[in-house]
Formats: C-alpha cells, structure tokens, sequence
C-alpha cells in the first residue's frame, strides 16, 4: 500500500476514532495500485461520513507522489491501533500532487450543505478551492468554470448534483454522436459550416428535440449546459472535467441500485479506478442493488450479476425464512459470511453501535392502531367492488395506492380542488419487487389513455347531445356525500388522531416532534386538521406569535383558543421547498426554546440533507416499501448533536397490506444485518406468508371486534400517559404496542465459529471450481461458454490462434493439523484444481520436448508480506510443514509456463492451528466423513493423521 500522510492537526482534532479508522482504511483501499482502486464507506447515518470524506479528500489534495526508483516498493506506512491518530510519515519531496482534480456528486438536497461543510472544515492555512456547477445556469458562465477547472495546475473539489451529472453526461454523449454524425455527412457533401449545423432536416430536427427534451429533474439540455450545438471545446472540457477526474465521491450511492437508469449509466461513463462511495444504506430491498452499487466501485470484483446470483443472492434469500430447511440455514449463514469478507476488503462498515456509545438512548415502538368504522367499511367496499370483482385483475400499484389512502386518512379518497391526474395524488414509492407490476399498470393506463385520446378531442368539438352520466366511485355506497361535509377530521383516522396527541403532550414538555409521510396529500390533510385543532388550554408555548379565538374560527363565545398556525406552530418540508428555504426551515427549527415544535415533512423529499438534532420525538405515519426511506428519516434527528432521548413511533394500520409492508422491512433489513455486519438476525416470517404480502386482508365487522384492553409494558410515559387517559381516547385506537429494535437486532443463532469461517471458504470454493468458468479474453472481453477451472489455458472464439494462460483456481486448503510430536507447529494440505499444461488437457506449447510446466506458492502469515515457498512444484497436492501455531496463514498459486507466469490466484481460506478443516475424504482416510450430498464434516481437532494416509495424500 502506499505511505499514509499524516492529516493536518485541525483534522485531527475533529475526527473520532471511527473516522480515523476509516481515513486510514479508504486510503489504503483506494491507493493499494499506481491506478488506484474504488471503495465504499458505509457508516450508518449520522456518523459523520461527509467530515471523514472532507479530510481524505484535503489530505489527498495536499498529498504529492512518493517519488521512488524503478522497481523498488513504496514506503509503507507503520501500524497504528484502532482509534489512535493516523500515523505521522516523513513528507517527501513536493514535486507532483497525487491527485488534482475531486468530483463530488450529490443528491441536489444535501448540495449546499457539502458546500457549507467544505468552507467550514478546511483549515484557513490550506484551503481547497471548490467549483459549484449546480449555480450557474448561462452556458457562457458554465464554459468559463470548465475552462478554470480543466486549466493546468487547477486543483480542488467540482459540486454537482446526480441530477445535472446524468443530464450533463447523457447531452454530452449524445452531442458527441451527432457531432460524429454531422461530420460524415459534411465529409461527404463538404457543406458543412464550421459551427456544426446539421446536414439534413432529419439532424436539425434531432438536435432540436435533443436540446429541448427535459430531464428527470424537470429542467431541458438548454437550462443545464446551455442551448445550441456544443462546440469542439464545449465537448472537450465537459470530458475532461467529469470523464477524466482523478477522484468521483457519489454521496448517497445506493441510488445507483439499477443498472438500467440513467444515473448509473452516466457515472459508468467516468474513466478513473478511485471510486468512493458514501451509503449509510448499502443493502436496500436486495441484493442485487447493492451488487449494482458495487459493480461500479470495483468492476467484476463479486463476478457477473448472474454468478452473483447462483453464489450469494439465491442462496441467502432462500434460508431468511422461518420455514427454511436447516440445509438452506446453513448455506446462508456460510455465504452471507463470505460475502462479507469479500466487501471487508474495499467496504468500510460502522454500524448503529457507535452511536450509541456518544449519544442518548434511542427507543423505537412500532404502534397498531384500529381503523375506524368508516375506514373498514371503506376497505371492504375496495376490496368487494374493485379487487374481488369478477372481470378485473389485481393491481398492486392501483390497490396499494388506494388502501393507502384508507388507512391513513379517508379525505385523501376525495380529489383536491384543481387536482392533477389521479397518479400525481397517489405518487409513492414502491420496492423493486413490485417493478414489473407497475410497468403492467402503467402501460394499461397509457394504452387507455392513449384510446381514449382521439375520443375524448372528437366529443370535445362537437356538442353532445345528452350530458353524460357521471360513473360513480367505488366509495359512494359506503361514504355518500352529505357524510363527507366538514372533512377532513381526525375523528375518522386513528392515526391522525394519535399522532395529534403525542405531538400536543410533547409540546407541553418542551419537546419538538417529526412527523414524516410518504404522500404530500397527508401533508395537506395535517395542515387543514391542525388549523382546526385548538392547542391545549394550559400552553404557554409561542403565545407571542398571536393565535386566533374561538370566535374567529367558530364564532360564539367562549374561552380564548388557541391553534396551531403555520410558521408559528407548525413548519412543512416537501419537495417544492428549495434547498437554501430547507436550510432556514432546519435553523428555525432547531432553535432551544422557541420556534416551532412540529415540523411536517415529505418522507422522500425530506429524509436526508437536513439536520433536525432538537426534534426528540420522530412519527413514522406510513410504512415504506423500501426501508432506507423509513431509517433516513429517523436518524435526521438522532445523530451527532443530539442531546435528548429519542423515541420513534412507527404507526400501522391493523390488519392491512400496510402490517404486511412493515415485515417486508424486517426481512429486507434483517438481510442487511446478515450481509453488512455478520449478525444473524432472527428469522421471524414463512416464505408463504412474504408470498402472500400483496394480498388484501379484509378487516373484520365492527361489531365482530370484541373491545381488546391493550396489555404492554411502555417504556414511554409520554405515550402511556396518552393512552391512560380516557379524555384522549387513544387507548381504543391503539391495539398494539411493540418494540421495533428486537425486531431488526436479537440474534437466533450464535457467532459463527471458526470452523465455519473455513468450511464455508472451503465449500465457497469447491463451488466456484465445479460450475464452468467465466474467463474473460483480455481483447475481446467474451466470456467463453465451454471452460472449466482445470483447463490453465483459455482459447478464445474469436481468437483461437492467441490462447492466454489465466490465473489457476484458488488452493484448496484441505487440511490443518497439529505436526505430529510438535504441539507448536501445523501441517497443512493443499490442493491445486487447476491442472499444468499438457497436451492431455489441449494445453498449447506443449509438444516441445523441452516444454515445462511447475507450480509456485506463496504463503502469507497473518497479515504479513507475501513469501515465496519452494518453485518447480509439480504435483497438485502439497503438504506444507514447520507452520507455527497460533498463526492464520493464507495461500496462493500461480503457473509458469515455459518460463511464463500466469497471474496469482485468489488467496485461500484464512487457517489456522487448532481448527482443523472436515474435508470430503477418499475411502478410509479419516474419521470425518462426508455427509450425504458432497457435503463436508468437521473432524476432530486433535486428530493426527497416520503416516500412511499421509503418504496417499
């Protein structure tokens, strides 16, 4: 690896312990090759991921090349233990800088505070200078920052949001195309003007439609890089600037979960190794995004996506479940733990448990709440007239939506005043699971549109001659319209109406309340209830900003009333609210002891780029498909900074889609736990039961309920004191109350052992040599169909008169043993899959006499250097003595062909002395046998093998 520079004193003091570590790891990671390599720094939310990346990046800036001779290593930095300060290096001489140019992209949300955070991190004596593009919107003005930025000796941090990179990429791959286009056809008429006008209507009208097409975040290639054809220079920097920087960081990059879209397709684009991704989520809905995620920090480092599914996603998804066969259990917990070596490598993992250790206690109650009667009836009808009926197929995206807005408020039914389409009220974000639903919905709905287009433009022109009958909702028979008068209420919605109360209990004890939602429809539905909901009599709380009476809102007289008003009371955050008005909103409402205490916020707008460290209280209002959503809005209030018990209510709706939703997330999140943090959480759901999560309960009549008396022990007594009371009337809406973290963290099984740590690396191999291999023709890239791990020598297709020597298989280590009449020193036995080349496996070169083919290995002891054993082996089954105890050793082979090395193999299964591997043995030559289906047993630690077996072996 290369020296590790000491970061300046003003870090320093600034980073804990973890960040220390993790400064040290992702140095190591990245730049362990003169090209570098990618790396992921995953610690969870709050840990201060953006301080630890600001002093990399400040130290990378600073830091110059190592100058050293040809061939001679580079210095290497000394150990340091765990938490201390990164060790001191003596600087070398400043002649070149290591890297110049860093391109940070960001959700556009989290933007400014990057900015904020680099101006008031960087020491004053060694500042770094920093391009923000996201502010310039004239292409003149954007010309100019590339030009400042590509200049030579430039250095610094480029800010973009994903948003403008992908635009900005993608116009600038398909300006490039039609440049390229262009050419030709000026080559070939020799009319074409210096500017790059196009050379036939069919180009001009390409470019006008390129330039005027708008991207997801709504704004067209005009607004992002300026209108007009993109001159040779234009072209020129923006490759430069984004293709050829010498470090891309991706803030919140597990949005790059589909491979698909176009954000992962942009930043597939950029040319440089030193990929640094920050996710304090890396494990979403499953594993396949976080292979995606992966696959572009280190390309090809866990195979293709389907030998990533054959070795790990299958086979961890299948043994998750309460139901799954002790076979599959096993192969789980032997494959999650191998791939998480595997990422340990590049993957930097802190979890929950170093916040906890700085900061107060945090407790999450998950809340069942009753619907009222108006919402079963609500559901039932749903259920009868729309799922149920006969001539109609099930929609998840449809059904959900719907029984969303029944759960949670039934005004969100009702559409709004000057309401947009029917999807823009239901926008919410589902699991990819459910993709292939919604691509069917969504094209059924475009289709029908798409009919209904011409005859609904035909009715339009020509005057009919009867008005046509309205068809009436599906809500009529159940919900008619005098009922509906004086709506919303939170009389018909438990939910509402108990996160009213915790909100206005928490106010009279100082404290501030999130209330997060996935739908801004909620938001509006909050904002009319709480406008018409007086606060309580004794609340002294912003009685300077003026609230209104009774009289003014009901009229008649009475006492003075108080209610909750905008700005005073109450704040709202969702998608509309720019960035900079999201910074003051935060500032306003982090303010001691005054200010609003409730803040109402867009789950999916407003979860990330906001800090609310004062909010003590966090409600959850609806559950999410995909639970980062969920995690990122609990820990906007519990992180660093916070000085108050934190307490989240995760509020469901009993005996709905919605309860089924929830323990999609404890599987999705117990699979994380497994994968990131090797804790195997406890299996709780039966595949039958996560099969059957899109099927619609039907609650029962409300007068088949039996009144339920809800019997919990709180550790809560804000809301035990809620539901105590019989003027709140929550303790009939409650049905009832559980802690969320033993969902999510109580283990079922033990650690796994060392034992297992072998076996699985053992069996992980066997695997890998068993199925054909994927060997990749350093030309062509094609992957050969017909090539097994023994064959040394790949002949490509398109190739076969260049065959290439590939890296053997990795050893098996079958064995390790005590040396016999030496308790201090081991016996290992190690196997090479791959064979040498001969003629007798097709192997070219071969038919020299003079032709010779060995075996070399190195052995590693801990985590020391690499050491070369005795070359020229030829059998493929060694027997290594004189290994000390108490060490871990490792070890990897390569083959030389008529003086050719190929490359080294993977390493080995770590071992070590006492822990003796079970192996499929031949006939006789153990006491551990294998268990049926070419398993492997454990044998006994202290056996010696016999001298004959050893002479077999």
């Amino acid at each position: 690896a290369r020296y590790l520079p000491r970061p300046p004193p003003a870090f320093e003091a600034l980073l804990k312990p973890h960040q220390r570590e993790a400064l040290q790891f992702i140095w190591k990671a990245m730049l362990g090759e003169p090209l570098g390599l990618g790396a992921v720094l995953s610690h969870s939310m709050g840990l201060g991921k953006t301080l630890t990346t600001i002093a990399f990046i400040h130290t990378l800036l600073s830091a110059p090349r190592a100058p050293r001779a040809p061939g001679c290593a580079p210095p290497v930095a000394p150990k340091a233990e765990p938490g201390a300060p990164c060790p001191a290096e003596p600087s070398p001489p400043p002649t070149e800088l290591l890297v110049r140019r860093v391109v940070v992209a960001t959700p556009v949300a989290v933007l400014h505070n990057w900015q904020r955070e680099l101006q008031r991190w960087t020491p004053d004596d060694s500042p770094v200078r920093v391009w923000t593009l996201e502010s310039i919107a004239r292409k003149e003005q954007r010309r100019a920052l590339f030009d400042s930025w590509n200049a030579p000796g430039a250095s610094g941090v480029l800010l973009l949001s994903h948003d403008l990179f992908r635009v900005v990429t993608s116009k600038y791959i398909k300006h490039r195309d039609l440049q390229a286009k262009n050419a030709q056809a000026a080559a070939a008429a020799k009319a074409m003007h210096a500017g790059g006008i196009a050379a036939d209507e069919e180009d001009k009208l390409a470019a006008k439609l390129m330039a005027a097409a708008k991207g997801e975040d709504g704004r067209s290639a005009n607004d992002l890089i300026g209108g007009g054809t993109l001159s040779e220079a234009d072209l020129q920097g923006i490759n430069e600037a984004l293709y050829e920087a010498d470090l891309v960081v991706v803030d919140e990059a597990h949005k790059l979960k589909n491979d698909k879209t176009l954000l992962s397709r942009a930043f597939k684009q950029v040319r440089t190794r030193r990929r640094l991704a920050l996710t304090g989520t890396p494990v979403q809905n499953n594993l396949h995004e976080y292979f995606v995620m992966v696959d572009w920090i280190r390309p090809n480092s866990l195979g293709t996506r389907a030998e990533f599914t054959q070795n790990f996603a299958d086979a961890i998804e299948r043994g998750q479940h309460t139901d799954s066969s002790k076979q599959d259990v096993a192969k789980m917990r032997k494959r999650a733990y191998i791939l998480h070596t595997k990422l340990s490598e590049f993957v930097h993992r802190k979890g929950y448990a170093v916040l906890r250790q700085g900061l107060p206690p945090k407790r999450e109650l998950v809340v069942v709440v009753n619907l009222s009667p108006l919402q079963r009836r609500l559901y039932r009808a749903y259920c009868a007239k729309v799922v149920n009926a006969e001539g109609t197929n099930k929609q998840l995206f449809r059904d959900y939506q719907t029984l969303l807005s029944v759960w949670d408020h039934p005004a969100m039914l009702l559409p709004p005043k000057g309401a947009a389409t029917a999807a823009e009220r239901e926008s919410c974000e589902v699991d990819t699971e459910t993709a292939s639903v919604l691509q069917q919905a969504g094209a059924a709905s475009a289709s029908a549109a798409a009919g209904a287009g011409p005859a609904t433009a035909g009715a339009a022109a020509a005057p009919p001659a009867t008005a046509p009958t309205p068809t009436p909702a599906w809500y009529e028979s159940v919900w008619p319209t005098k009922d509906r008068a004086g709506f919303p209420t939170a009389a018909v919605s438990g939910k509402v109406h108990l996160s009213l109360c915790i909100a206005a209990a928490a106010r009279s004890k100082g404290e501030k309340v999130l209330i997060f939602s996935q739908r801004t429809m909620m938001l509006d539905v909050f904002e009319k209830i709480l406008q018409h909901t007086p606060l309580p009599a004794n609340d002294t709380w912003g009685v300077q900003g003026g609230g209104t009476t009774g009289a003014a809102q009901g009229g008649g007289a009475g006492p003075s009333l108080r209610y909750w008003q905008p700005d005073a009371d109450y704040l709202r955050i969702d998608g509309s609210v720019s960035a900079r008005r999201r910074y003051e909103m935060s500032q306003t409402f982090n303010e001691e002891d005054e200010g609003p205490t409730l803040l109402l916020i867009s789950t999916t707008a407003g979860s990330h780029g906001i800090n609310l460290q004062r909010a003590s209280r966090v409600i959850v209002f609806d559950a999410s498909w995909n639970p980062t959503n969920d995690l990122q809005a609990v820990f906007r209030t519990y992180r660093y900074g916070q000085r108050r018990e934190v307490t989240v209510y995760r509020l469901l709706a009993s005996n709905t889609m919605e309860e089924k939703v929830y323990k999609k997330q404890v599987l999705k999140q117990g699979m994380a736990s497994r994968v990131m943090e090797l804790r195997d959480v406890e299996r709780r759901y039966t595949r039958d039961e996560m099969a059957r999560v899109y099927e619609l309960d039907v609650p029962a009549e409300e007068d088949d309920e039996d009144e339920e008396t809800l019997e919990t022990m709180l550790d809560d007594p804000l809301l035990q004191g809620i539901i105590d009371d019989p003027t709140t009337q929550c303790g009939r809406w409650c049905k009832e109350v559980r802690a969320h973290d033993t969902m999510v963290e109580r283990s079922g099984y033990d650690e796994i052992t060392a034992d297992e740590m072998a076996d699985a690396h053992l069996e992980y191999h066997r695997s890998l040599h068993s199925a054909p291999r994927n060997a990749r023709c350093p030309k062509c890239k094609l992957f050969p169909v017909q090539h097994t791990w023994t064959r040394p020598y790949l002949f490509c297709p398109r190739h076969p008169g260049q065959p290439v020597l590939l890296a053997p298989a990795v050893p098996e280590a079958q064995d390790l043993s005590p040396a016999p009449n030496e308790p201090n020193e081991s016996w290992a036995t190690l196997k090479f899959v791959t064979e040498l080349p001969s003629a007798s496996n097709n192997s070219p070169y071969c038919s020299d006499p003079s032709s010779k083919a060995w075996y070399e290995l190195q052995i590693q002891e801990d985590d020391g250097p690499w050491v070369a054993q005795e070359k020229a082996i030829k059998s493929s089954i060694v027997r290594k003595k004189h290994l000390q105890a108490g060490k871990v050793y490792r070890f990897r082979v390569r083959i030389v062909h008529n003086g050719n090395p190929s490359a080294w193999s993977e390493e080995s299964a770590p071992l070590k002395h006492g822990h003796v591997l079970g192996v499929s043995k031949q006939a006789g030559a153990g006491a551990g046998q294998s268990p049926a289906g070419g398993g492997t047993a454990t044998a006994n630690t202290g056996a010696v093998p016999a001298q004959g077996q050893a002479q077999a072996q």
